[in-house]
């Protein structure tokens, strides 16, 4: 890829509503990925071939305007570079530059989302709104990756708005995201077959990546001071008269 094809990333990024790390464009490097001509225009790289003499091949594809890529490079592009002959490295500047603003609020999203980290795997998103708009959205795109659960403008607008009202559910795609006790939490959107729950043991449910202990204690004290960061909930055994069971909420 070239500058050239790193300004045509940008367009069509800003032209879909990117964000900011959309509108960075191409990395210059992504794992095993190099890109080395990033920072040379097409026209520098075909002209060096021809001085040369060095023949090289052109993707068909590339002279088709049922492609937008296409229409930019034929249509747009002629027009930027009548503006700004050196368009490619203004483009370059400005990636470079939401490449490092992209960098940092990544780092601080990174450790908001380490320190918020609940049971479950769940987000403490208590005061949540005391953040600066930029890291709020940047926390709950994190949060939503990490669960490989999809990432739009629309699906971050709605889930502020049901973590402002402190409570409630929405449903994306498989899961369910819902708001409890000052938490966010994503469950599989999946029946739950009630579950007998033993006087003494544990109950195993691997879909929900859940372990329940069952156990006496003796006093109420030790029993929550044990608890750690695992949820709890304790009974009166003396009241308790039925068969215990678990099963998934009403949805």
């Amino acid at each position: 890829h070239t500058a050239t094809d790193q300004t045509e990333t940008i367009l069509l990024h800003l032209l879909r509503g990117a964000s900011l790390e959309g509108s960075r464009g191409m990395p210059l490097r992504r794992g095993p990925l190099i890109r080395p001509l990033l920072d040379c225009a097409r026209t520098e790289i075909l002209q060096y071939l021809a001085e040369r003499q060095i023949s090289h091949a052109e993707d068909p594809s590339n002279t088709n305007k049922r492609y937008r890529r296409v229409r930019l490079r034929q249509e747009v592009l002629p027009v930027l570079r009548e503006l700004n002959p050196r368009f490619e490295q203004a483009f370059r500047r400005f990636s470079q530059s939401q490449a490092r603003d992209t960098q940092l609020l990544q780092q601080l999203a990174d450790k908001e989302v380490q320190k918020r980290r609940g049971p479950f795997d769940s987000l403490n998103v208590e005061a949540l709104n005391g953040l600066h708009k930029a890291l709020q959205w940047r926390v709950l795109v994190l949060w939503l990756r990490q669960r490989s659960l999809p990432v739009r403008y629309d699906l971050i607008k709605r889930l502020r708005k049901l973590i402002g009202s402190r409570r409630g559910r929405m449903r994306l795609q498989k899961s369910i995201l819902m708001i409890h006790s000052g938490y966010l939490w994503a469950t599989p959107q999946v029946a739950l077959t009630p579950t007998a729950v033993p006087k003494d043991g544990e109950v195993c449910l691997p879909l929900w990546k859940v372990k329940l202990r069952v156990a006496r204690s003796a006093r109420l004290e030790s029993f929550f001071s044990k608890q750690e960061e695992r949820m709890g909930v304790a009974f009166d055994a003396d009241r308790l008269h039925l068969q215990l069971s678990l099963a998934a909420p009403r949805l």
